[in-house]
């Protein structure tokens, strides 16, 4: 989407259609409700179905994500990286930060050079979800996904994505190529803390352990409602 509206500099605007706009959460939730703007002045991340190429967050890359919690859901607990927007799912019987408010973690390398052993969470918007035992979770059409990785593509010229929905005060994206999904801040800062607040209080300490899968059947799933299921996953990898 190229609407610019200020003059930037030609190197960053060369940048931006070369490698990506830049996204970040803290930017976002200071202009919530405020049409989503680039540095480069173009006017981007539309919801009407059209993509938009996104870069990679090198920070978060190449150091370290810092999570919050998105929401409780179909037996998971859901983060969000609060920079980059990078989603995290585990499931609730074995998600060793549970009672932490926030927290940073790394990405697992070895994942994404050989490649994600997936599970199938839940079925929504038209998606199955799948998540890794790193946390990854992707969006893909397709059933049946038993690994994923991430092309070439998107390894080099990062994602293009587009909009999916709304969910806990964050708009939610998917890479077109790989099943990426990121989720953005779409209300302001202080709702979206309130909220995460509130249900980080209610928590009593980490949630009693998950019933484990029989030798031979570990892909097996417990309903958790209409159209969704959840899987009972490995444990987290430890970084």
């Amino acid at each position: 989407m190229d609407t610019p509206s200020a003059a930037a500099p030609l190197w960053m605007r060369l940048s931006c259609r070369i490698w990506g706009h830049v996204v970040d959460n803290a930017v976002f939730s200071r202009s919530a409700g405020a049409p989503r703007r680039c540095r480069c002045g173009v006017e981007y991340l539309p919801e009407d179905g059209r993509t938009t190429h996104v870069r990679h967050t090198l920070s978060c890359f190449l150091r370290h994500h810092t999570y919050v919690r998105l929401t409780d859901r179909e037996g998971a607990h859901e983060y969000v990286c609060v920079r980059c927007g990078h989603p995290l799912v585990f499931p609730a019987g074995s998600d060793r930060f549970a009672d932490r408010a926030s927290f940073t973690k790394k990405v697992r390398y070895a994942c994404g050079l050989f490649g994600h052993r997936v599970t199938a969470v839940a079925s929504r918007q038209g998606f199955v979800e799948y998540a890794c035992h790193c946390g990854h979770s992707f969006l893909k059409h397709a059933a049946g996904e038993r690994k994923i990785r991430h092309p070439l593509l998107c390894f080099f010229t990062a994602h293009r994505i587009r909009f999916v929905t709304h969910r806990e005060g964050y708009a939610e994206y998917v890479c077109d190529d790989c099943g990426h999904p990121f989720c953005f801040v779409k209300e302001s800062l202080q709702c979206c803390t309130g909220r995460m607040r509130k249900r980080t209080e209610n928590l009593s300490g980490p949630p009693g352990p998950t019933p484990r899968p029989k030798a031979g059947n570990a892909n097996s799933t417990t309903s958790s409602g209409p159209g969704m299921s959840i899987a009972v996953w490995p444990s987290p990898l430890e970084d």
